[in-house]
């Protein structure tokens, strides 16, 4: 995010792999719901359908570090417990989320901003 303020994002590389939920999220929470039919939106498919969940599902899934078993089974074990008891009501558990990425290095922040080592206060 360049702007927290204003929740402005900036996507300095691989945008193609990225998912950037840009609709208001209402008070009662995310909903697995809401993202579906977003993701339906933004990739022309039919919402309400399951294929689209799936694709979804699928898409989610492949952000998952493949070398964490522990991650992945969270994510397969939540919807196929949850999915059919919650149904709409379920909430969205969006996995691998960054609200704020920088890749710059601290060195790179200090050369950047003209600060000396004792200027940074931790």
């Amino acid at each position: 995010m360049s702007d927290a303020l204003d929740n402005t994002i900036e996507i300095v590389s691989n945008a193609d792999k990225c998912l950037v939920y840009d609709l208001p999220i209402l008070q009662r929470g995310l909903l697995w719901t809401d993202i579906v039919k977003w993701w339906a939106s933004q990739h022309n498919l039919p919402f309400p359908e399951e294929k689209t969940e799936e694709n979804l599902f699928v898409r989610l899934k492949k952000s998952l570090a493949p070398d964490s078993p522990g991650e992945i089974l969270l994510f397969e074990t939540y919807f196929s417990h949850f999915r059919e008891k919650l149904g709409e009501a379920l909430p969205a558990l969006v996995p691998q989320v960054y609200l704020h990425y920088d890749p710059k290095t601290l060195k790179e922040l200090k050369e950047k901003n003209g600060y000396q080592d004792k200027e940074w206060i931790f």
